[in-house]
């Protein structure tokens, strides 16, 4: 009789995936403070370093204590989520995998550091470095879209694990747009509004159930749907099910931001 053996979690990235949904957690909670108390806007200059809190702890209100908690919560979210991403993908070739991570993390490093927070007080378009935003956001799209790319070409290393790693490799993608959304929602605020911040808190969620999604993978280390018997039955319902509860978090977001009467 032959024995079957059942696939092994991969244990360094499950490690590091669960850490990553704990920090989402407190970093959605600390949202959702902030959203009570209207505190968003109470300091208008981004980015702030994730040091700040630490190296001006003498917060002026409970306001500002909130936000930059928030946001340094927010730097350690992405922090464990690269971790996560580069866990998964560490047995990949160092050229399909790393370096273009790596590349991803530089990038985006290189466009939060072209706006001048000085000027931005009081000219914040005019604060912004345009040929260095753009470049660094160019350098992290161009990096990105190469993982993906050898992804979808099997280029990624071994069967085993290419859920995970398209798993995390999409979380990362979600937590730098959400990184993003947040600092706009700060530096465009006169523009736009609560408008960015309704985007925001909408696609924290989003943020959410891919760590966890991450975190399946991690744990089962399969595709979920290959033994079933009915694989696209399965993943209809399971479509379905996503979009509805989508639709219902999206719903809340729009009664909670704006107020809606609906």
């Amino acid at each position: 009789m032959e024995s079957s053996t059942q696939p092994q979690p991969d244990r360094m990235t499950l490690f590091f995936a669960w850490i990553s949904v704990a920090v989402l957690a407190v970093l959605l909670g600390l949202g959702t403070l902030i959203t009570t108390y209207r505190v968003g806007m109470v300091d208008p200059i981004w980015p702030t370093e994730p040091w700040f809190l630490i190296s001006n702890w003498r917060e002026p209100s409970a306001g500002y204590l909130i936000e930059h908690t928030h946001r340094v919560a927010a730097y350690m979210a992405g922090i464990t989520i690269l971790a996560v991403t580069l866990s998964a993908w560490r047995k990949s070739p160092i050229a399909i995998g790393a370096i273009p991570l790596i590349l991803v993390s530089v990038g985006l490093a290189i466009a939060m550091t072209s706006i001048n927070r000085e000027l931005a007080k009081t000219d914040p378009i005019g604060a912004v470095d345009g040929a260095r935003f753009y470049g660094g956001l160019g350098l992290s799209f161009l990096a990105f879209t190469s993982l993906l790319t050898g992804w979808i070409l099997g280029k990624d290393g071994a069967a085993e694990g290419r859920s995970l790693r398209l798993a995390a490799l999409f979380t990362y993608g979600a937590v730098i747009i959400q990184g993003l959304l947040g600092g706009f929602r700060v530096y465009l605020n006169a523009l736009m509004g609560d408008t960015l911040a309704t985007i925001h808190g909408a696609f924290g969620q989003c943020v959410m159930a891919l760590a966890a999604s991450t975190l399946t993978f991690a744990t089962l280390d399969i595709l979920v749907f290959e033994k079933a018997e009915s694989p696209r039955r399965a993943s209809r319902f399971f479509g379905l099910l996503v979009l509805a509860t989508l639709l219902q978090l999206s719903w809340a977001v729009v009664v909670r931001h704006q107020g809606a009467g609906w």
